[in-house]
């Protein structure tokens, strides 16, 4: 098949959107025909010489055009600088073309349009015999495998990461080798396989090249204590978290830490805590997915202080939204669990189901085992609000205080 032929059969992902939405009225309708314009003219500069040529004068126009269409936002801003790097660029090597479609890329993650991203993600890493740049590609490898796990797609992110792998060790990149090393304990993670996972990440905190980089020590020890949370060692998971906190400068990687974090709070009974720093993250997350699973988050505190007016606000606020299926899943347990808290039985059973359809859908054995032990004990009742049992000595005042601060600061 030659490689014009192989054009016609890309970015299908906004192709099914598109077909999705169907009215082009719909906002989201001219959003994503923007980016297919400019993917398309991207297609057709590289498809001779890697960019050699002038760009196509009427795709050009045609690429400018649809992103004009389209509703104003920092995304449609990034894929407007992607089309004008492809109208001034000599070559894909000598310009900015693939910078500016590799944040294109991010900016989609920002918004949680995975199948979107991974689709531009393919597309850098398709035209990898025109460019020299092994970290840029590199970090494509890194971030089609994330949006493949955020899709629930978890064979294809193992085999995305253990691409990855092999490509950074070929060309010496420490730091992706590590990255690819840290992703697949995060693959054990989201299986349920917490002693694997455990395996894998004490074997990187021992690694001299973790150690020298704060921001990937900051991720393992993030996922470290993902992993004693789950385990029932939430002290240490606590401890762990505010380490990686400490060290993480990323502001979207803080807000993941920070919501782990305060899950773990809220598991240990340290309610006003959890609570704040929700509600910091719902409000001031970059990315959607960490405000909806905050979000989320705060829907659970509801029901287990028993506000039913506050469950049903965050329920109808997530009712609609795009989540991911790990979010999704997590959301449908949570309703199933607040309904049955407020006696509508056979709503709860109704949501769990939906839940354990889709975890065995997308393979999360953990939350598939969560929502069948909970429809097969359809008449326990569910326990009263949690008293914590743990003590200041547990070092959990250290983190609440900076938690405190933190949202004493983010209101003023």
């Amino acid at each position: 098949m030659t490689r014009r032929a192989q054009n016609t059969l890309r970015h299908r992902a906004y192709f099914e959107q598109l077909d999705a939405i169907g009215d082009d009225a719909h906002p989201d309708f001219h959003t994503v025909a923007a980016g297919l314009y400019a993917l398309r003219l991207f297609d057709s500069w590289v498809l001779d010489g890697c960019g050699s040529a002038p760009p196509d004068a009427r795709q050009l126009g045609g690429a400018r055009r649809a992103v004009a269409e389209a509703p104003p936002s920092a995304t449609m801003r990034v894929l407007g600088n992607v089309v004008e790097a492809i109208a001034t660029a000599q070559g894909v090597d000598g310009s900015m073309v693939l910078p500016a479609l590799l944040a294109y890329a991010r900016a989609l993650n920002f918004e949680a349009r995975w199948a979107l991203a991974q689709d531009v993600y393919d597309t850098i890493i398709s035209v990898s015999s025109c460019v020299t740049d092994d970290e840029l590609l590199l970090s494509a490898m890194h971030m089609r495998g994330y949006t493949m796990r955020m899709q629930g797609r978890l064979d294809e992110a193992a085999v995305a990461y253990k691409q990855l792998r092999m490509a950074a060790e070929f060309v010496g990149e420490t730091k992706f080798v590590m990255e690819a090393r840290l992703s697949e304990a995060k693959l054990a993670i989201d299986r349920g396989n917490l002693p694997r996972a455990e395996e894998k990440l004490e074997e990187l905190l021992a690694e001299p090249a973790i150690m020298v980089r704060p921001a990937l020590r900051s991720k393992v020890l993030h996922d470290r204590s993902t992993v004693s949370g789950r385990r029932g060692h939430l002290a240490d998971a606590v401890k762990l978290a505010y380490q990686a906190l400490e060290l993480c400068k990323d502001p979207a990687s803080r807000d993941r830490i920070l919501t782990d974090l305060a899950t773990t709070l809220c598991s240990m009974g340290q309610w006003d805590g959890a609570r704040d720093a929700f509600t910091i993250v719902a409000a001031t997350a970059q990315e959607q997915h960490i405000r909806w699973a905050a979000t989320n988050s705060l829907l659970e505190i509801a029901f287990l202080e028993r506000r039913q007016p506050l469950f049903d606000q965050y329920r109808r606020e997530l009712s609609d939204a795009a989540l991911p299926p790990v979010l999704r899943v997590e959301h449908l347990y949570l309703v199933g669990k607040g309904l049955r808290t407020f006696g509508h039985v056979a709503e709860a059973a109704e949501a769990l189901s939906k839940a354990l359809a889709m975890a065995h859908e997308h393979g999360l054995n953990e939350l598939a085992f969560k929502a069948e032990t909970l429809l097969e004990n359809s008449d326990a009742g569910l326990p009263e609000l949690p008293i914590s049992e743990y003590s200041p000595d547990d070092g959990v005042s250290e983190v609440l205080g900076g938690i405190a601060r933190m949202l004493e600061s983010a209101r003023s």
